[in-house]
């Protein structure tokens, strides 16, 4: 009996270890992991809307985060259909107050669910007189706003980004650690 309990035992530890190794970031409640098109798929199922596909990026289109209107970007690994990276492009700003307004709510979020960020919120120069100075930095690509969040999955980064001379949005990408780990080990094993 007592072979059996530790039998019991022992097949219960591996499992739990081998499942905490083998953690994928989720986005929308879905790990990344498996093929592009299997991702899409289940994406397809959550209510995003397919635009298409190139160069190992799919586009997607739906709502994300309370947010209508985004932009979803799956990315695989060059060469590979294996996903390795998500990203959501939310709705396009033209003002400081709106973008920052978007900025601050999702990092609020997120920090909520995954804990404190690394934060970089600074201005190349003196751009800090008005909010019209504060969004012509970003369009200047005079300013840098990134939180990271690093979890056991993966790492999120919010940050703002250009779109064109009068735009700019918030970003949110998800980037899974077991799949690029997986990447690194066999460009490792090529050396």
């Amino acid at each position: 009996m007592k072979k059996f309990i530790l039998s019991l035992v022992m097949l219960i530890a591996t499992t739990l270890a081998f499942a905490q190794g083998d953690t994928h970031l989720k986005f929308k409640g879905i790990p990344l992991t498996g093929s592009l098109t299997s991702f899409v798929e289940k994406l397809k199922s959550k209510g995003m809307t397919y635009i298409g596909q190139k160069d190992g990026v799919a586009l997607l289109k739906g709502e994300f985060a309370a947010y209508k209107d985004c932009t979803v970007g799956v990315v695989t690994f060059e060469g590979t259909s294996q996903v390795c990276k998500v990203s959501a492009i939310f709705p396009e700003r033209e003002t400081w107050g709106s973008i920052i307004e978007d900025y601050n709510n999702l990092k609020s979020m997120l920090t909520e669910k995954y804990g404190e960020p690394d934060v970089t919120e600074t201005f190349s120069t003196n751009y800090t007189h008005d909010d019209w100075s504060k969004f012509y930095a970003i369009l200047k690509d005079e300013c840098k706003f990134i939180s990271t969040f690093k979890t056991d999955g993966g790492t999120i980064q919010l940050t703002m980004l250009k779109v064109d001379s009068f735009k700019a949005c918030v970003i949110l990408h998800y980037y899974d650690k077991s799949n690029t780990d997986l990447v690194k080990k066999k460009a490792m094993d090529d050396l």
